[in-house]
C-alpha cells in the first residue's frame, strides 16, 4: 500500500500537519483478479472500502479527528478539498476498472 499525504488541522495538536492515508495499490489487484479469473475482486473491494473509508491520521499524536482545509477558487468561493474528492476519485476508478475486468472475463469464456 502506498502512504498519501495532505496538509490538515489537527485540533489535539492545535496546528496543521501533515497527515497520513493509506492508498491501495490498483495495479496489484487486477493483476491478482485477472490471475485468480475474477475470484480476486471480493478481496479488491474489501481493500477499496477499508481504505477509502480510513481516517487520515496525524503523525505527531495520532489523532483520527482531522479536519480539511478550505481553499479559495477563481470566483472566490470557498470548497472542502480533500477527502470527498479523493473518495469519488477511488469510486468512480474502482468503477471502471471491475468494467474491464468484467469484459476481459466475458471475452475469456466466449472463446
Amino acid at each position: 500500500m502506498n502512504i498519501e499525504y495532505k496538509r490538515k488541522w489537527c485540533p489535539e495538536c492545535n496546528s496543521y500537519v501533515r497527515s497520513e492515508h493509506q492508498r491501495q495499490n490498483n495495479v496489484f489487484h487486477l493483476l491478482m483478479t485477472i490471475i485468480t479469473g475474477g475470484l480476486w475482486i471480493f478481496v479488491w473491494f474489501a481493500c477499496t472500502f477499508s481504505t477509502t473509508f480510513a481516517a487520515w491520521q496525524c503523525p505527531q499524536c495520532g489523532s483520527k479527528k482531522l479536519t480539511g482545509m478550505a481553499e479559495r477558487t477563481a470566483s472566490g468561493d470557498m470548497r472542502l478539498t480533500g477527502m470527498l474528492a479523493n473518495e469519488a476519485k477511488g469510486l468512480i476508478a474502482m468503477v471502471f476498472i471491475l468494467g474491464i475486468v468484467v469484459a476481459i472475463l466475458v471475452i475469456m469464456t466466449n472463446h
